[in-house]
């Protein structure tokens, strides 16, 4: 793209920019009115950030911690405007009635620290029946509806010499079902949590099980699930507990975490109806592993993105017979089923005098059942800068077959488009797209995205010129000086380019993790533009270097480490090896690339 052409323009669309993307942090609750024996679900909100860190987890002085927190992420495109969001989730239970106070808390969404309000929840001493809460956030409803003890009516009987704790262990039953017990690191597992009883309880879940060294993403209930199920001779009044996907983020065993439900039973004595004892128990379920098994290296392509499961992929063109200097968009679509939350835009390998423009990516994906299923369908607008016949190359995309066991390249066929010679009408002044841009809401994201390009470009342009000589070789006292210091590492006014030595020292000094693995991508990142002198997507940028330098392991050890990185600022979980590793492996890739 020729920037200079649009220079102007673009620095004028900062505000626009700024105004799309606005950022802010919420917490938002199910309820405001609760029983004492209800549960309230809790959500901390990120919208529109995409850095996410030093989440803040709140101190719940009034409230037992039932589970949580757990993450969720989505995105929605509506007409062709995206918001992100980010969660935090907790399911609480009060400790006592009254006034309860649920915090507020801080977090840092892309170096920038955001504070949300707390609430008051109204807990009253009447337990109140509510709807089990919708998927993507939800638990499954903990059993307060009465008319779900329908099949049994009755109190069982208690015989003469007969313990009440060993009949309720035979009929009453936590059971952790797996869809498979030995799976890939990124291959995705459904867990569901079942309560199966035999004889009238009333049940009440005091712990939902927590998950870690895997993403998490709650699956709603399926209603072809059985009520009644038959196990062993015996008819079993089934309760789903909880349904989730885990996609393992690390190789190893998987150990799954246990729920546990406190029954309430009341007996009747043997001969005597009117005499009724009740008896409590708190039941778990057995604890159930999963083993998760490394990606193979053979054969694994340089540019895996980390997708898997069975897909196809197809192109096509907006407009097949377009003019010179017209709008015009190349469509990607990326159909299947697997992990769908991996499938990322593949390579595209430009013919030369066309221009293109960032990406938009929009997902039809059912996530309702289980395995995710659906299409993710890039849409690349373009315009032809001559008049005359061009051909887009095949489009090659990658993934690892789980049926198969091994990696799997699909392509497309080629795209022969004919720019025809621009009509009369059309000749219009140099700048006349951009301005087509600005009226048409259709491409208001493209100049968007190009305008938070333009910002962060005039960002670093312009720190250049005030960015002191010589530096302080202290640590940092706050996040601010260092955000600051570390802009300065990457934007040194004393040297053409960035001084890769000096910011992998002050990386090595930064002691914040959300903030050290936040740099670390950025030095990467840059690193890889640097030495390519193109800010095409991350991987693509990988594979080039890999193929320029003639080393597939580089390409790898970039991917790597961006995935290191990505994990430690979702997952929470950083140790110093793993910030050794990185900080080696920056260097490796640093001094291969020779800049």
């Amino acid at each position: 793209m020729h920037c200079s052409r649009y220079k102007i323009i673009l620095i004028s669309l900062l505000f626009i920019a700024g105004s799309t993307w606005a950022q802010s942090f919420s917490l938002k609750t199910d309820a405001q009115t609760i029983g004492k024996n209800d549960v309230l679900q809790v959500e901390y909100e990120v919208k529109n950030g995409s850095d996410i860190s030093d989440f803040l987890a709140p101190a719940f002085a009034d409230w037992k911690i039932m589970a949580g927190p757990s993450t969720s992420q989505s995105m929605v495109s509506i007409n062709g405007q995206t918001t992100r969001t980010f969660s935090y989730v907790y399911i609480l239970m009060p400790l006592k009635t009254g006034h309860l106070s649920v915090p507020g808390t801080n977090i840092i969404a892309d170096g920038k620290k955001l504070q949300c309000k707390g609430t008051d929840i109204t807990v009253t001493n009447q337990s109140l029946v509510k709807p089990a809460p919708q998927p993507g956030n939800s638990l499954q409803s903990l059993f307060d509806d009465p008319s779900l003890q329908d099949l049994f009516t009755k109190d069982p009987v208690l015989k003469a010499n007969e313990d009440p704790a060993e009949v309720m262990r035979k009929n009453i039953f936590l059971k952790t079902s797996v869809s498979k017990n030995t799976c890939f690191v990124g291959e995705p597992v459904l867990v569901t949590y079942k309560l199966y009883t035999a004889i009238h309880t009333e049940a009440r879940v005091t712990k939902q099980p927590s998950f870690s060294g895997c993403s998490v993403i709650e699956m709603p209930a399926d209603d072809s699930s059985p009520l009644v199920e038959h196990i062993n001779g015996k008819d079993y009044r089934a309760y789903l507990i909880r349904k989730v996907m885990l996609v393992p983020l690390q190789e190893g065993q998987l150990n799954l975490d246990a729920a546990e439900v406190e029954n309430e039973v009341n007996f009747e004595e043997a001969g005597n109806p009117y005499s009724v004892k009740k008896y409590s128990s708190t039941i778990k379920n057995p604890l159930v592993s999963i083993k998760v098994n490394a990606l193979p290296l053979k054969n694994k392509p340089a540019d895996f993105s980390g997708a898997e499961g069975n897909f196809s992929i197809g192109v096509d063109l907006k407009n097949k017979t377009p003019e010179a200097g017209e709008n015009n968009s190349l469509i990607v679509t990326i159909s299947g089923n697997g992990n769908m939350q991996s499938v990322e835009l593949p390579r595209i390998d430009w013919p030369e005098n066309v221009d293109h423009f960032d990406a938009t990516k929009k997902e039809d994906v059912n996530k309702a059942r289980f395995p995710f299923s659906g299409s993710i369908t890039f849409e690349i607008p373009f315009i032809g800068l001559t008049e005359g016949r061009k051909t887009i190359p095949s489009v090659k995309w990658n993934y690892f077959d789980l049926t198969a066991g091994d990696y799997k390249t699909i392509s497309t066929d080629s795209l022969s488009i004919n720019f025809l010679k621009a009509s009369k009408t059309a000749t219009i002044p140099e700048n006349a797209v951009v301005r087509e841009d600005l009226s048409n809401k259709k491409y208001l994201w493209i100049v968007a995205g190009i305008a938070v390009v333009a910002f962060v470009l005039l960002f670093f342009t312009l720190r250049k010129g005030t960015v002191e000589a010589k530096r302080e070789e202290t640590l940092p006292a706050s996040w601010q000086e260092i955000t600051e210091q570390t802009e300065t590492v990457l934007t040194s006014p004393s040297i053409a380019k960035t001084d890769f030595k000096h910011a992998l020292e002050m990386l090595s000094n930064i002691e914040e993790p959300g903030l050290f693995y936040t740099t670390a991508k950025t030095l990467l990142v840059k690193a890889l533009q640097e030495f390519l002198v193109t800010d095409a997507p991350f991987n693509t940028m990988a594979a080039l270097a890999g193929e320029k330098k003639s080393d597939t392991a580089l390409a790898q050890k970039c991917i790597e480490i961006n995935r290191s990185c990505e994990f430690a600022l979702y997952s929470g979980m950083s140790n110093e090896r793993n910030r050794e590793d990185v900080i080696n492996g920056l260097t490796d890739v640093i001094n291969s690339l020779h800049i």
